[in-house]
């Protein structure tokens, strides 16, 4: 008989659609708010095979959504950051032999290559509206399912994420070091800001930091909540690894990265700036200036989240290739 918070897959129907299971108290009072683990029912999934997989990358690349699929060099450093993982050809076939790689591999919005992905996807927020006890979907503004690839041994470097997600384990096992949120001292302000402007790298890893972080050993089946902009690295075991991370932006947190983006604007004109928090009223009127130069109708994170820097950097860029292609002054 399984224990408190275990899950036994075969007592749950598909109608059911009891995608996770949690300690019910813990999964209301830490959502959005700190790291914890959770089961989930779908190892067994044909959805998550390696081919299934591979066909969906192949999906996105012929739907000319290839950006979804990233394959990358893989390397076991936790604080290299992602440029220490360059780019490499993105051959979708190469998810299915990816034991025999050095490879760290991403699908990006499965949601987008396959109806049935769509249906889970739908069937697991649905739950987890269930599971809270309040509304939940209506404050959604983006949700999509991410699938991870990576060869044995290889790392995630340390890094922060804007979206709330849950990394659930499918095959393999992997060790996740997850870093509160809300704490200042391992992630200040000035590095979520410049991440919020557009520099992945932005969060640093610092060896003082390790006694801050909890470390979630994930087995096939098991799950961890990631809050938004919780720091963590990611460390694969002696096998492959398939991991499924479904996440989720919400207006709360998108109205955060906006008054984030602000206060880089404002600090870059000497302007000392507080805490997203501090000051709900300021906060408002900073969120809503980069809102309205944000596109209208987002079509992904990436739009959702970065258009408005985007906008407000384009003119320098212009600026820059005109200097760079003009005559040189007599």
């Amino acid at each position: 008989m399984p224990k408190d918070n275990e899950f036994s897959p075969q007592n749950i129907t598909q109608d059911q659609k009891a995608i996770f299971s949690c300690d019910a108290e813990v999964f209301r009072k830490d959502f959005t708010k700190l790291p914890f683990m959770l089961n989930h029912s779908f190892v067994d999934s044909q959805l998550f095979t390696l081919p299934r997989l591979a066909r969906a990358a192949e999906q996105l690349i012929e739907q000319g959504r290839g950006h979804r699929f990233m394959a990358r060099q893989g390397q076991n450093d936790i604080g290299a950051g992602w440029g220490a993982m360059p780019t490499v050809k993105q051959v979708a076939k190469a998810i299915e032999s990816i034991g025999e790689q050095n490879s760290w591999m991403k699908v990006s919005a499965l949601n987008e290559a396959d109806p049935e992905y769509v249906e889970f996807l739908d069937a697991a927020t649905q739950q987890i509206e269930d599971m809270l006890g309040r509304p939940f979907r209506e404050n959604i503004t983006h949700a999509q399912m991410t699938a991870f690839i990576s060869s044995p041994g290889v790392a995630a470097p340390y890094h922060i994420d804007h979206e709330e997600n849950f990394l659930c384990q499918v095959y393999g096992e992997k060790e996740v070091c997850v870093y509160d949120p809300s704490s200042r001292e391992n992630l200040p302000d000035n590095e979520i800001e410049r991440f919020y402007f557009g520099k992945i790298d932005a969060a640093q890893y610092r060896k003082d930091m390790d006694h801050h972080g909890k470390v979630f050993h994930l087995t096939p089946g098991t799950a961890v909540h990631h809050p938004s902009l919780a720091g963590h690295w990611v460390k694969n075991g002696d096998q492959p690894s398939v991991s499924v991370s479904l996440v989720f932006c919400t207006k709360q947190i998108d109205r955060r990265a906006y008054t984030y983006q602000s206060n880089f604007l404002l600090r870059k004109m000497g302007l000392r700036q507080k805490t997203p928090g501090t000051s709900p009223h300021w906060d408002g009127l900073k969120a809503n200036a980069i809102h309205a130069i944000s596109k209208r109708n987002p079509q992904s994170y990436q739009e959702l989240i970065f258009s408005g820097p985007s906008r407000i950097k384009a003119p320098a860029r212009l600026a820059k290739r005109l200097i760079k292609g003009a005559p040189p002054a007599n």
